[in-house]
């Protein structure tokens, strides 16, 4: 018997993705030691009969609605997220509104052009193929360098978890299409690793997915890899249109260059 999770530690993110997607994208907050999985409802009301969209359960933190009708005419939809335990037992969170009042219809359609203005900038004019590693924030314990006495990683270098302490360390890759601006604070700043003198930069990237202290992003093109310091996430409304992530450059014996994340 695992404790409940409350609704304070799940966090839910809804939000249009040009030109016929709905994301849904979640944390856990509260430190869950097993891995867990989900399975993902949505009803064209709160008083309507939900429906499970996915066939199978969804082991990662996001979920692709596909099956809408163009977002133009999509307003009124809500979602529910049911937690799936090792033991069997199931957790429902939900539902989670798209839209709720006219104010947010109009927020809603004026961030679904925003995101469609980025992906056509990206796609035509100066996006770089990147490749985002999620870092796993719950599930199993590694079982190499995990002290579940101290609670504390013993090995930063850990192939099995990557000085996360979970295993595996990061969540499968996610490729997308971002923006990237180089420059330098000429400053040190720690790396997970010890220090290094590198760059900080700052990268561009659609609303999805969201990203958080700690992922690793690829530029895939030359293999360049960067550790994420911080997010600003853009808004308009309450729906995020643009992640402004600033990075810096991971040396090339760093431990993270041994993620699985080439072509």
């Amino acid at each position: 018997m695992y404790p409940k999770l409350e609704a304070t530690d799940f966090d839910i993110k809804i939000f249009p993705q040009y030109p016929r997607r709905i994301v849904l994208s979640w944390e856990i907050g509260n430190t869950v030691r097993v891995p867990l999985r989900f399975n993902v409802l949505r009803s064209g009301g709160t008083n309507g009969d939900f429906e499970k969209l996915n066939t199978k359960p969804v082991i990662e933190f996001f979920y692709f609605d596909d099956g809408i009708k163009p977002l133009s005419k999509i307003f009124n939809v809500d979602y529910k997220i049911e937690v799936l335990w090792p033991t069997g037992q199931t957790q429902m969170f939900g539902p989670f509104s798209l839209v709720s009042s006219p104010r947010l219809k109009h927020s809603y359609l004026i961030a679904k052009e925003m995101d469609r203005e980025y992906s056509i900038e990206y796609k035509a004019y100066s996006g770089v193929n990147l490749r985002i590693f999620k870092r796993r924030q719950w599930g199993e314990r590694c079982g190499e360098c995990y002290n579940t006495v101290t609670e504390e990683v013993t090995d930063s270098n850990c192939e099995e978890c990557f000085g996360t302490s979970f295993q595996g360390g990061f969540w499968n890759p996610i490729d997308v299409l971002g923006k990237l601006d180089v420059y330098s604070r000429g400053q040190q700043i720690r790396d997970p690793l010890g220090f290094t003198e590198d760059h900080v930069s700052t990268m561009h990237i659609r609303a999805f997915p969201t990203v958080r202290k700690g992922d690793i992003i690829v530029e895939t093109a030359h293999n360049i890899r960067w550790y994420v310091n911080a997010v600003q996430v853009i808004e308009h409304g309450r729906f995020p249109v643009k992640q402004l992530a600033e990075v810096r450059q991971i040396e090339r014996t760093s431990i993270f260059y041994k993620l699985n994340g080439n072509d």
